[in-house]
């Protein structure tokens, strides 16, 4: 029988999921659209997409990673990354791309663990700046 989980994690678990609830909340008011198809309005499930995989933490709440893209476009992503890499290089540019890559590379290699404390700081962030975007303020980026 596996071991129940120690409070630590529990708390880390709940703040890892308030900043992905978050970063959802976020890319929702600053998109509202699939950034690589366009489409939006009645039957069109939005999700929260990320350029780079999601799993690596230290990328996956950078708002340059994440936007939304329709469930189909999400899913195709995973095979035809292109359509959403230029829409990134057109809206960023290279060196954005490039630093966003080093990044995830140093994540992926385990540096830059988050902690509790990160999730709680990056949740808090998020979700005031989706408020401000839902108020009508405008976000540069």
């Amino acid at each position: 029988m596996p071991r129940p989980p120690r409070p630590s994690e529990l708390a880390r678990r709940r703040a890892k999921n308030r900043a992905d609830d978050a970063a959802r909340q976020y890319a929702r008011a600053k998109y509202g659209y699939c950034v690589t198809c366009g489409a939006t309005g009645e039957g069109v499930v939005l999700q929260w997409a990320h350029l780079l995989p999601g799993g690596v933490e230290v990328t996956r709440y950078d708002k340059k990673n994440f936007a939304q893209q329709c469930s189909g476009c999400n899913m195709l992503h995973e095979h035809q990354p292109q359509r959403y890499t230029l829409w990134f290089l057109h809206h960023y540019g290279l060196d954005a791309y490039e630093e966003l890559c080093a990044k995830h590379n140093v994540g992926m290699s385990g540096g830059n663990k988050m902690r509790t404390e990160d999730f709680i700081r990056i949740a808090l962030d998020l979700e005031v700046r989706a408020r401000r975007l839902n108020d009508g303020e405008r976000e540069d980026g």
